[in-house]
C-alpha cells in the first residue's frame, strides 16, 4: 500500500530535496547532509526518505527525457589534467584536445568544436569526424585512433604489430 506523500510536501521542501540531489551529484556531501538533516527534522525519517526518492526520480526522468537520439555526448577525458590540444599531423589545420574534441584553426570561432558524428563499426558505436585533408579531400576519420595518433591515448594491444621472428 503506498501513501501519496506529495501532497505533505511544501515547496520550500521539494526546493530543499532538489538543492541536496543536486549536491549529493556534485560531490558537496557535507553541505547535503546538513538539509538531509533539517529535512528529516521537519518531516520525519518516512516522508524524509520517500520525498529524496521521488526527487531523484523525477531529476533521472528529467535527464532521461533530455537526452534525445541527436543529442551531444559528453566530452570524454582522457586526460585528467586541463584540456589541451594539439595539431593533427596528416591534417594541420585541425586540433584535437585530450577530451577527444577536434576543432578546426579556420573557424570563425576558435573555441567552436566539429560536431562527433557516430556509426556502428564491428558491433560497436564508434565516434568520428568529417576532416579535410590538405588536397581538399573530406574524410571521415575515428576520434579514438586520431588520440592514439597525437598521443593521448597508447595503441592498444591488438592493433600492435607483433614480430614473429624466431
Amino acid at each position: 500500500m503506498s501513501q501519496d506523500w506529495e501532497l505533505d510536501w511544501t515547496g520550500t521542501q521539494l526546493a530543499k530535496a532538489i538543492e541536496w540531489h543536486n549536491l549529493v551529484n556534485e560531490g558537496k556531501d557535507a553541505e547535503a547532509d546538513k538539509i538531509f538533516e533539517q529535512l528529516e527534522r521537519e518531516l520525519g525519517r518516512e516522508s524524509r526518505g520517500a520525498l529524496l526518492d521521488w526527487v531523484e526520480n523525477e531529476q533521472n526522468k528529467a535527464a532521461r527525457k533530455s537526452r534525445s537520439k541527436g543529442a551531444l555526448k559528453p566530452a570524454r577525458h582522457v586526460a585528467k589534467s586541463a584540456e589541451t590540444w594539439r595539431c593533427l599531423s596528416n591534417y594541420p589545420n585541425y586540433e584535437i584536445s585530450a577530451y577527444g574534441r577536434v576543432r578546426s584553426i579556420n573557424r570563425a570561432k576558435p573555441n567552436d568544436c566539429l560536431k562527433p558524428r557516430w556509426h556502428w563499426r564491428h558491433g560497436a558505436c564508434v565516434d568520428y569526424v568529417v576532416l579535410t585533408d590538405l588536397d581538399g579531400i573530406r574524410r571521415e576519420r575515428q576520434i579514438g585512433w586520431l588520440l592514439v595518433s597525437v598521443g593521448f591515448l597508447k595503441k592498444p594491444d591488438w592493433a600492435r604489430k607483433s614480430s614473429s621472428v624466431e
